[in-house]
């Protein structure tokens, strides 16, 4: 698991730094990078797998995101996105596993995507995307938290450490482009790998993060 994820990111890495290139040989010319900033809401999910884990996770929590992003195009229509950006993920639980105690958890990570996009244009003034990729996420903060208010680092925490800092997926969007300023789309992420540790792996089955985002954005 540990080779597929250097790789994972070792692929995701290449890729991005050579899109300025690909960007020149197949479409050279004004207008063919665009940058935007975006900025929106999250609804997470934090899941378990194993059977046993049923109803302890699984409740959806709203957080934040926000990235910057460029485009390169590859051909009319067609664009190459990239981008850099921080987001919350996590759950709300019913019980937690280890304490059997309501939790809310609260990861934060520094996310990489990486994906296709399709532009039609529907009007003179509006256009759609379709987006298709894959992300890799790095933990970077956030907590979990017991209804007590006692509160711990969600990341490498002596007394409960849930989840390794490596996130990695796929990644699909729609949304559209109003005028030449504005956007708003909104995204699905699913992990492909397991984000939990091997103590929780053992007794609950595999974790993953599961979120929807709501993005608006201004174009450059």
């Amino acid at each position: 698991m540990q080779r597929m994820k250097r790789f994972f990111i070792s692929v995701l890495a290449a890729a991005c730094l050579s899109f300025p290139a690909a960007a020149g040989i197949f479409s050279p010319g004004d207008g063919d990078i665009i940058f935007d900033v975006r900025a929106g809401i999250n609804a997470s999910n934090l899941y378990l797998s194993g059977p046993a884990a049923r109803g302890l996770l699984g409740n959806r929590t709203v957080g934040f995101n926000v990235s910057g992003n460029v485009s390169f195009q590859l051909a009319e229509g067609f664009f190459v996105l990239t981008g850099l950006g921080v987001e919350s993920k996590g759950s709300r639980s019913s019980k937690n596993p280890m304490h059997g105690v309501q939790v809310d958890y609260f990861p934060i990570y520094a996310t990489l995507p990486l994906g296709v996009s399709f532009r039609p244009q529907y009007t003179y003034s509006t256009s759609g995307f379709f987006d298709i990729g894959i992300y890799a996420g790095y933990g970077i903060g956030g907590k979990w938290k017991e209804p007590s208010g006692l509160s711990f680092p969600y990341f490498g925490t002596a007394v409960e450490n849930i989840a390794q800092r490596w996130d990695g997926g796929v990644r699909l969007g729609i949304g559209a482009f109003f005028g030449e300023r504005f956007l708003a789309g909104v995204y699905y992420q699913q992990s492909v790998f397991n984000v939990a540790n091997a103590d929780t792996t053992s007794q609950y089955g595999k974790l993953f993060n599961n979120t929807i985002s709501l993005q608006v954005g201004v174009i450059f």
